[in-house]
């Protein structure tokens, strides 16, 4: 089994996965090397897991997997280091961080939402296929969490109106930030 393509193709995945931990562990040291090493690392992971999943089956995986998992990470990786660091900053830091965090957030959303995009058209093949395959069921799944993500963000939008509204602060985020405004800090 390791001889073969996929035995291969796991031994590089192993070996990236290792370089990944080596390169993160390293980070507490402050140098702009190992930031790089870490997005090198990042990158080489997510390209050698398009030759061992579903990826591998078409033609075009190794073009759409990898831009879907760093996409993925951004978002999820900055979500968690939102939340994690949440408590543990004042108010002025916390603004600062969360504006800086969310376009990482926003972006590495939209990489995963267009690349994943793509790439289910490819693997869906026919739109019958969403209702006649389990992955195009899954797929539907998918689009209804995010639509419902969507929606979410959407009704809070409308409740920070309303509430600039009441209070008469104009519903300008940024003007009420830098007043110390409650809601000042940007959503992801």
């Amino acid at each position: 089994m390791i001889e073969s393509r996929w035995g291969r193709s796991w031994q590089i995945q192993v070996l990236a996965a290792l370089a990944c931990v080596v390169a993160f562990a390293l980070v507490g040291r402050g140098r702009r090397s190992v930031h790089v090493a870490t997005a090198m690392t990042s990158a080489a992971l997510s390209l050698t897991l398009t030759r061992t999943g579903h990826a591998a089956a078409l033609p075009i995986g190794w073009r759409f997997t990898p831009r879907t998992v760093l996409g993925a990470g951004m978002w999820l990786g900055t979500l968690t280091t939102l939340v994690a660091l949440r408590r543990s900053l004042d108010q002025a830091a916390r603004q600062s961080v969360f504006r800086a965090f969310s376009r990482v957030a926003l972006t590495g959303a939209a990489m995963l939402v267009t690349a994943g995009m793509i790439a289910s058209w490819w693997y869906v093949g026919a739109f019958a296929n969403l209702w006649s395959t389990v992955y195009g069921r899954v797929l539907l799944g998918k689009v209804a969490l995010v639509g419902g993500v969507v929606a979410l963000r959407i009704r809070q939008l409308a409740g920070d109106r309303v509430r600039a509204e009441r209070t008469g602060t104009g519903g300008n985020r940024r003007a009420d930030a830098r007043r110390g405004g409650r809601r000042g800090e940007p959503a992801c």
